[in-house]
């Protein structure tokens, strides 16, 4: 076949954000229907091989039982996790999620993995043409790039990912599995949280930002 299939991905979530907007609030930790966000998108779990969680606080996450790595380049923000991510990698593909984003479907992992091509680098889903980088698929054979690129400072996603030969899903087609695109969703201020009906150990009622 010409796309990837389960066996060649690895899950890696991010949690190595500081979650300033939050007031310091380890996004991943909190909850939404019971469950913490990273409980929920372990459930992802059933579309991969390996599962890998990239945090820089790891005594947070070792009660989940998921081999936790490290940014390898510091204060490179959400492409430094990647940068993590492929490194540990133990298959020649990624599925990158963030920590704060409790609502991706795994219908719209499998849309991911059916647009993908070998050959190819990264797979993501394109919103009113901007590039949403998570969720995503990104093959380790991005690594010789993203070293070149990071190393002298913390380009955006789209900047990364220029010139690199991948696959835009449309947004549209997300709509057939995920009509409101929660895939796409990330909790960053408090009220986001709010208006999904997240909660937090700490007070969020007050502020938005």
């Amino acid at each position: 076949m010409n796309h990837i299939g389960s066996a060649d991905l690895t899950l890696a979530i991010l949690a190595g954000g500081q979650g300033t907007r939050m007031g310091g609030l380890p996004k991943p930790l909190m909850r939404l229907e019971g469950r913490t966000f990273l409980e929920r998108l372990l459930e992802l779990r059933s579309r991969v091989a390996d599962t890998l969680i990239v945090a820089n606080a790891p005594s947070l996450y070792e009660q989940f039982g998921v081999r936790i790595v490290g940014d390898l380049l510091r204060d490179r923000g959400a492409p430094g996790g990647l940068h993590a991510a492929l490194h540990a990698a133990r298959t020649p593909w990624v599925l990158l999620v963030a920590g704060d984003m409790p609502r991706v479907r795994p219908q719209a992992i499998d849309l991911l993995v059916r647009h993908s091509r070998r050959g190819t680098e990264w797979v993501c889903f394109e919103r009113d043409d901007r590039l949403e980088p998570m969720p995503g698929l990104y093959a380790r054979s991005l690594l010789p790039v993203l070293d070149e690129r990071l190393k002298p400072g913390a380009p955006s996603f789209r900047a990364l990912l220029q010139g690199v030969e991948g696959v835009r899903v449309p947004a549209s087609a997300l709509q057939e599995v995920d009509p409101d695109l929660h895939s796409l969703e990330g909790v960053n201020t408090p009220g986001d949280a709010r208006r999904i009906g997240a909660t937090t150990p700490v007070d969020v009622e007050n502020s938005d930002c």
